[in-house]
């Protein structure tokens, strides 16, 4: 939380270390989307004699309530795997082949719903107390942390990493259930992103966007991960936020005109 609050990339990539590691691969005490069910089913009082579970579903409730999916950027190993292999797997280390991506945004804007509706689909088997758990087919994270030995389980899971290595957060975009229980729940979050003036006209934090939440100046606040990459930013005036609305928009104009002027000026 300090990371998240201080906006420091190096307490927030130790912080991801030891989400990945200790919260992975050591203790397994990670949130799933089957949290969510079996509180449906049996009420929250699940959680009350697991106190670390506990702590963490209050944690994650209550900072999803006020700022958003803080949870994704800081607490879900699975999304710290995702970080790193951005992190340590650059398109330019990368063959040409296999570099990333950018999903085209119509293509965008219908994919993401997927993980709604696998939550629909997840949350619909629950009540209808299926004796069949699906969730385990979409939630990758408990094959890798928990060595499921489903041949099949990690043949998606493995699928879904390559889809991270080609497409930056893929698994958040457009498949994570519990991401998409969280999404809701963030739509009621006070404790939103700043935008500035020069948000109209820059283009800087919308390309950097691991989820593609950002649109011009708006936000589509229940994609974003609180990920500090964009606020990160702000802070530091990348981009043309270190530059005035003003200055911006004189030089926009000066390029319009001057695209006019080589325009008229070719023969005809």
């Amino acid at each position: 939380m300090l990371a998240f609050l201080r906006k420091s990339s190096p307490l927030r990539w130790s912080a991801l270390t030891l989400t990945l590691f200790y919260l992975g691969f050591i203790d397994g005490g990670f949130l799933s989307v089957s949290h969510i069910t079996n509180a449906m089913l049996q009420g929250p009082q699940i959680f009350l004699s697991n106190l670390p579970m506990l702590m963490l579903v209050t944690f994650t409730v209550v900072t999803t309530l006020f700022w958003g999916r803080v949870f994704c950027s800081s607490l879900c190993p699975f999304g710290a795997l995702q970080d790193f292999i951005t992190r340590f797997f650059p398109n330019r280390a990368l063959p040409r082949s296999w570099r990333q991506i950018k999903i085209p945004q119509w293509l965008h804007d219908r994919a993401l719903y997927i993980k709604y509706a696998v939550l629909g689909l997840i949350v619909v088997s629950a009540l209808m107390q299926s004796n069949i758990s699906i969730f385990q087919y979409f939630e990758p994270f408990g094959t890798l942390f928990f060595f499921s030995p489903s041949i099949l389980l990690w043949s998606i899971l493995l699928a879904i990493v390559l889809g991270c290595v080609l497409i930056e957060r893929f698994y958040c975009r457009y498949l994570c259930p519990l991401g998409a229980a969280l999404g809701l729940v963030s739509l009621l979050s006070p404790l939103r992103i700043k935008r500035v003036p020069q948000c109209t006209l820059c283009k800087v934090c919308e390309h950097a966007c691991p989820t593609g939440a950002i649109r011009g100046p708006l936000i589509d606040f229940k994609e974003c991960v609180r990920c500090d990459i964009c606020e990160s930013k702000l802070i530091n005036r990348a981009g043309s936020c270190r530059h005035s609305v003003e200055e911006i928009s004189r030089r926009q104009q000066g390029r319009k005109i001057s695209v006019v002027e080589i325009h008229v000026g070719q023969p005809s």
